[in-house]
């Protein structure tokens, strides 16, 4: 669970991106933000990760999520990928970084219900925009992460591509906590279990 109480965000300490917000995210769910560009999508994604601290009231989080280092884990629309390292390499490289082991049997498995598995010794510059964002959900997948926030995860990919993220998130969001960002309201109210349109 995560709780926000009363929530102002502003980086000028003038003017409020985000002004008095409360809400509660489940342990598990899809979460769909919506908002045009300037109304504070990405803002609130940092805030509910624990990037930006609020400039007012208070977030807390359930027991299990008090380390948000270990059970958050973020997919960028620019996929944060290395291009010049394979698939499998860019993982290999993440788990170093936090310092966790991998397990070979699982990444095979996990990139073979992502279909892209046939990919694992190919570059990331040598591949599509929606196989490097299954990437990026692969390495959330196999850290295990609790709650998995994707800022604007369909911005570069074409329509099937976004349907094929899209049917995984809502498979994943069965036992954790998914929260995305889209200019995409259609297919937001398809798949999502609860909208936040940040607008009205």
């Amino acid at each position: 669970m995560i709780k926000l109480s009363n929530v102002s965000f502003s980086y000028d300490k003038k003017n409020n991106v985000l002004e008095n917000v409360n809400y509660t995210f489940k342990d598990s769910g899809l979460y769909g933000i919506l908002a045009r560009s300037g109304f504070g999508k990405t803002t609130f994604l940092n805030l509910v990760g624990g990037i930006y601290p609020p400039s007012s009231g208070a977030i807390t989080y359930s027991k299990e999520l008090t380390s948000i280092e270990d059970n958050f884990s973020y997919i960028f629309q620019d996929n944060n990928l290395l291009e010049n390292l394979t698939l499998y390499e860019n993982i290999e490289v993440f788990f170093r970084l936090i310092n966790k082991e991998i397990d070979i049997d699982k990444v095979d498995s996990t990139l073979d219900y992502l279909g892209i598995k046939r990919y694992k010794d190919i570059k990331v510059k040598d591949i599509s925009g929606g196989e490097r964002q299954r990437v990026s959900i692969a390495i959330a997948i196999l850290k295990d992460s609790k709650v998995i926030i994707a800022d604007e995860p369909f911005s570069s990919l074409d329509n099937d591509n976004s349907i094929k993220i899209m049917e995984i998130f809502k498979e994943l969001s069965k036992d954790r906590l998914i929260i995305f960002t889209t200019h995409n309201s259609d297919l937001a109210y398809e798949y999502s279990d609860h909208i936040l349109d940040l607008e009205h």
